[in-house]
């Protein structure tokens, strides 16, 4: 039996590659897992191996209505959504990037 045999796991950016990989392995390891994305990046294809295994929300964590509860329940949270779009948007946006990475951040 494994840690997160039975384990209640929100995984945020669940959809992305890295999040999609942990979740695969959360599945694995007998956790059951919640995955939040808004699919701005990420993609559903990436859980496609996961389907009823999984739950699935899609949901911007900028919304700070549509947030509140997302965390009841869960014993751990992998919080892996975030803002991106490379070097050079962080670098032509840097208070943007900033203040959403810390707004999805607060919301949770």
């Amino acid at each position: 039996m494994s840690f997160w045999s039975g384990k209640r796991v929100l995984v945020t950016g669940g959809a992305g590659l890295i999040g999609s990989r942990i979740t695969g392995r959360l599945v694995e390891l007998g956790a059951s897992v919640k995955v939040v994305d808004d699919l701005s990046k990420g993609s559903l294809n990436n859980l496609h191996d996961l389907r009823g295994k999984i739950e699935f929300q899609q949901l911007n964590l900028l919304n700070t209505d549509a947030c509140k509860g997302i965390l009841d329940g869960a014993d751990v949270c992998f919080h892996l959504a975030a803002k991106i779009g490379g070097i050079a948007y962080f670098h032509k946006y840097p208070a943007t990037s900033l203040r959403d990475n810390s707004i999805m951040c607060m919301n949770l």
